[in-house]
């Protein structure tokens, strides 16, 4: 008896075992079912209790979308985090928190995970553009001002009210309010309230009175609502539940199961309603708008092949029959849900969309009818838009005054009506006269009574924007670089209000530096075609001269310049220009003489030898080799560079000076040379006391200096000589081999030998401090005893020669003694550029001519390869 109980017992215990993951999957397809049907509070409870018991991931989605559906964004965005940490979480699931974040207005978590799903998804490019529209949000919200928003007394319930239109003296629009004191119609499946329409009269002060529930057959048993009047007032079309032929009404929940019906008003009553041809069980059709003449019909459908959820389609009555709607194609559509639509004077489209170029939510957007295309659609920013759902826009005419609905923050109950104000709008697009391209950056200035002064700068594609009361009349000033400054006045007066004023500027370029010239053969007093004409700025410029001998360059506001001019068998020449601080169009005219011979191009650029940067405007002195007697003197460029030409006939010194540095002497032997273009690198040493500037080293056991010895003296001497204000130690070492005192009297000998040298080359001797310290202070371990080569001995025989005293009268003499040497004070420099006349003011209005890149090296040789044949 007890063992048949027991089994009996274990039987149901193994039933119920078994039927639970059937009542758990019951559960969930029940919980799913009010999540398809729209009854999201109730999808909400359900999902909640089955996943305290099972974890699953697309309850666990459907939980969080079912909270993001109501409006419940914190909620939502925690059940997504835990969607997103599921081992079996796709990327999609990191581009809709992504989507919910942007709509919380956290736009930089926001671009964050865009930018994840980005890296993830086969598809990285719609990542990266919600990403980046996470930045537009934050733009658009301090960048608009052309609405001013007002909440509705009267009207706004805890309901849902929505698509407020114009109608007769006041508005209609839907809401799933009661009826009265209770009744109210639901859904049975989803248990949702059906949209209803309502009537609010305006008073006679203009306040919109208590709504009252429309009649007159506008309103059946399931969805009725948004509707758009035909005027005046006599036709309507409305979003209602569709029927089948039994005259059941089909399940309606949210947006799903709607199409769209012509109704008509006969003496005060309006007809049951006339199904469009193109109304479909398969899919939806909402949100109708219609033309002045009632002949052109947009709404929002769902039906196959959109651009995304639900896009925006048009339809024209042609004698009694409806066309087949049309898709209005991706300037107006996106993969995202475009709804809403309304026409505002059958000139400007106004419609909603959670597209990326939004806040987070539903934004309302619009765009024009520029030859009979929708084109350049636009968020119609904040404060009309929020990160919150804006939508069902609307106005009637030219008035500045209209309402839409939104569930921001503040709203009585779901979504609610809300008024605005609307000042009238300038959109301007500054634009090149003679390309027609758009002028990034250029400068606005309006100016108006009470208004003060506004400045805006044009975005990249050329566009600024702003607002005017009625009537208002304003001067506009637009500049740009490179161009002629532009000054109007500007009234937005009889300008429609949906329009604004789309004013384009054409602003007309300047050719504001030029330069040009004739070369000749300077024996025969001929004209020279084909002579190569470098130019170099910024970057390089390469131009030939004509069969007559001209040429001709723009050149850059602000930009230095060297123009080398080359023919095979002539001297080269070189000239240097600038425009910089020149705050007029200049025009100069360099004529150039050439001498047929062979010359040298001296290409150098002067930088800090420690730090490796750039030294602008440094003195450049050029001398013969052999005498010492100054050539030339000029300033090298604020980008360090310079270039002159040299007769190839001779040797020269190279000196490069500037205040704060030592100078650097270079030495050019024409024997040496491999190619007539000489690259100067003079790096400058910075002046600074207790500095070694050079290390001499010397043979074993002798005091004599040999020939590597002797050059290292002269470039010492030619450093105290181009320094006059420094004062050196030389400080001298021997290795360890030998007694310590044989080795500090041979040291000092050598210290004296230099010392002997330095003076016979014309350098004071209390100038110089020489001073021998034997073996005392080793460079390395190499000390009595030690085992070391030959070569780790032969660093500690050295010399080292330090800076000790700096003289600032001497420095100062120097420096001015320089200044005046460039400015033309002392006879026999050369810095005047030849055969060229002052310069002669002028302007060219044409674009700029193309730029050629900069060469990889800047002081690229002339050769033949490079001339023309």
């Amino acid at each position: 008896m007890f063992s048949q109980l027991f089994r009996i017992l274990l039987l149901i215990f193994a039933l119920q075992t078994a039927a639970r993951p059937l009542v758990a999957q019951t559960k969930l397809r029940k919980a799913q079912g009010f999540y398809q049907a729209g009854a999201y509070q109730e999808a909400i409870r359900r999902y909640t209790r089955f996943l305290k018991k099972h974890e699953n991931l697309e309850a666990r989605l459907n939980l969080a979308r079912s909270y993001r559906a109501l409006g419940k964004l914190d909620q939502a965005e925690s059940h997504f985090g835990q969607v997103i940490a599921h081992p079996k979480s796709l990327p999609e699931h990191k581009f809709e928190l992504a989507r919910l974040l942007k709509a919380e207005g956290k736009y930089e978590k926001a671009q964050t995970w865009f930018e994840k799903f980005a890296q993830e998804s086969s598809d990285p490019s719609l990542g990266l553009r919600w990403a980046k529209s996470c930045k537009t949000a934050t733009r658009l919200k301090q960048d608009s001002l052309g609405f001013q928003i007002r909440r509705i007394p009267n009207i706004n319930s805890k309901a849902s009210e929505i698509s407020p239109v114009v109608y007769k003296s006041g508005i209609a629009f839907a809401s799933t309010r009661k009826r009265g004191f209770l009744f109210r119609s639901f859904n049975r499946k989803s248990k949702l309230p059906f949209y209803d329409l309502y009537f609010a009269q305006k008073s006679p002060g203009g306040r919109l009175k208590k709504p009252v529930y429309l009649r007159q057959n506008l309103n059946t048993r399931l969805h009725d609502g948004p509707i758009i009047f035909s005027r005046p007032d006599n036709v309507a079309f409305i979003t209602r539940s569709n029927s089948d032929r039994k005259g059941r009404k089909r399940d309606a929940a949210g947006f799903r199961s709607v199409n769209i019906y012509r109704i008509e008003n006969k003496l005060d009553r309006w007809s049951k309603g006339e199904s469009v041809p193109f109304n479909s069980k398969e899919y939806n059709l909402a949100h109708p708008a219609i033309s002045r003449d009632g002949n052109t019909l947009y709404f929002t459908s769902d039906m196959p092949g959109g651009f995304g959820g639900t896009d925006l389609y048009v339809s024209h009555l042609r004698g009694e029959t409806w066309t087949k709607p049309q898709n209005l194609g991706a300037e107006i559509n996106s993969e995202a849900n475009e709804g809403y639509p309304f026409l505002s004077n059958d000139s400007t489209l106004y419609f909603s969309s959670d597209r990326a170029e939004g806040f987070g939510g539903k934004d309302i957007f619009y765009a024009h009818l520029e030859g009979g295309t929708w084109a350049n659609a636009r968020n119609a920013g904040y404060p009309l838009n929020t990160s919150s759902d804006d939508f069902a826009f609307s106005i009637r005419g030219n008035s500045p005054y209209g309402y839409f609905s939104s569930n921001r923050n503040g709203s009585q109950g779901d979504d609610d009506i809300f008024g605005f104000r609307r000042f009238r709008g300038i959109d301007g697009t500054v634009v090149d006269s003679r390309t027609g391209k758009p002028l990034a950056g250029a400068r606005i200035e309006i100016q108006g009574l009470n208004l003060g002064t506004k400045v805006y700068e044009t975005g990249a594609d050329g566009t600024f924007r702003h607002y005017l009361r009625q009537g208002q009349e304003v001067l506009l000033a637009a500049t740009a670089a490179e161009h002629y400054k532009y000054k109007g006045t500007v009234s937005v007066g009889t300008v429609g209000f949906d329009e604004n004023l789309r004013l384009k500027i054409s602003l007309e370029s300047v050719r504001r530096f030029m330069v040009e010239g004739i070369i000749k053969d300077a024996q025969a007093d001929s004209l020279l075609g084909g002579v190569l004409v470098r130019i170099i700025g910024k970057q390089e410029q390469r131009i030939f001269t004509d069969k007559n001998g001209k040429y001709k360059q723009e050149l850059e506001s602000g930009v230095e310049y060297t123009a080398i001019f080359y023919k095979p068998g002539y001297q080269l020449k070189v000239v240097d220009l600038s425009t910089v601080g020149a705050g007029e169009a200049k025009h100069y005219f360099v004529n150039i003489e050439m001498k047929k011979g062979r010359s040298l191009l001296l290409a150098g650029m002067v930088s800090d030898q420690e730090k490796g940067r750039i030294l602008p405007n440094a003195n450049i002195h050029i001398f013969d080799a052999h005498t010492q007697k100054k050539l030339q003197a000029f300033t090298a460029r604020s980008d360090g560079m310079f270039w002159k030409a040299l007769p190839a006939n001779q040797d020269y010194s190279i000196v490069a000076t500037r205040q704060g540095y030592l100078s650097h002497r270079l030495d050019i032997v024409k024997e040496q040379l491999v190619s007539d273009t000489v690259q100067a690198r003079m790096e400058l040493m910075p002046l600074q006391a207790n500095k070694v500037v050079k290390v001499v080293y010397h043979q074993y056991n002798s005091s004599q200096t040999d020939i590597l010895g002797r050059r290292d003296l002269n470039e010492i001497a030619y450093l105290l000589l181009d320094n006059p204000e420094i004062s050196v130690a030389l400080s001298s070492h021997t290795d360890s081999r030998g007694s310590s005192r044989f080795n500090r009297k041979l040291s000092q000998e050598r210290a004296n030998s230099m010392s002997n040298y330095l003076v016979s080359r014309g350098i004071s001797r209390r100038r110089i401090i020489a001073k021998g310290y034997g073996e005392s202070k080793l460079y390395n371990k190499c000390s009595n005893g030690k085992s070391c080569s030959d070569e780790l001995h032969a660093q500690n025989r050295r010399t080292e020669v330090k800076i000790v005293r700096i003289d600032q009268e001497i420095m100062k003499e120097k420096d001015k003694k320089n200044q005046e040497i460039l400015k033309g004070k002392v006879p026999g420099t050369i810095i005047e550029l030849e055969n060229q006349p002052p310069p002669v003011k002028g302007s060219i209005k044409e674009d700029k001519s193309v730029v050629k890149p900069a060469q990889e090296n800047e002081w690229q040789e002339l050769e033949d390869k490079d001339y023309p044949e």
